[in-house]
């Protein structure tokens, strides 16, 4: 299971023509309501993110003909104490100290008629600062502290207008590549590559750019 996601967005300004633009803030909270958990030989893991996530964004977008969007944004995450478990006997978990991250993205949106859409988006994370905390049988075993580190996340997805401004169904492919340097409290220096490939099928509220 995945943490859910509330969304607050006010237009703070309204595009009256080609040459000008909407101007939208954005305020988020994902609450920490499912564990989550690394998978191991034994048991699957999970997608939740292990935290409670607040983020406040603005956002501009410009909507072109045949109610195309092209759309930006930068916005400012918090992520409060992070804790994931181990799917394995001796209760081991890793815990990340609570840190602020920044993000700036594009987005492009094409509608093929009325109901059917195709967008694809484009995210960078900076991260200043991480610190893990290693758990072991309930005991410390050591920590680590993660240099300025960044992630670049892209995501295809095809939208179905199933009740207007009601419902939306979607489907989406998502990629995401993580660099970190990690230093140990034994003095090693150990640089991490991530690559991550998920994909989702969902119904939800229509929100289209």
């Amino acid at each position: 299971m995945q943490n859910p996601l509330f969304i607050y967005q006010t237009r703070l300004h309204e595009q009256q023509n080609n040459d000008s633009y909407n101007e939208d803030f954005t305020a988020s909270f994902s609450p920490n309501m499912f564990p989550a958990k690394s998978a191991s030989t034994d048991s699957d893991g999970t997608v939740a993110s292990g935290n409670n996530q607040f983020t406040l964004g603005l956002n501009l977008s410009k909507k072109m003909q045949n109610s195309n969007f092209i759309k930006s944004g930068i916005s400012l995450n918090y992520y409060t104490e992070t804790k994931y478990e181990l799917s394995n006997s001796d209760n081991s978990n890793t815990k990340i100290d609570p840190y602020a991250s920044g993000s700036i993205f594009l987005q492009g949106q094409k509608f093929f008629n009325p109901k059917l859409a195709i967008s694809l988006k484009g995210e960078f994370y900076y991260v200043a600062k991480k610190t893990y905390n290693y758990y072991y049988n309930a005991n410390s075993n050591g920590y680590s502290k993660m240099d300025p580190s960044y992630s670049v996340d892209s995501q295809l997805r095809i939208d179905y207008i199933a009740i207007e401004n009601s419902f939306t169904l979607f489907s989406s492919f998502n990629y995401s590549y993580e660099f970190e340097n990690k230093s140990y409290s034994s003095n090693d220096t150990v640089s991490n590559n991530k690559n991550m490939y998920s994909t989702a099928i969902a119904l939800g509220t229509t929100y289209l750019l």
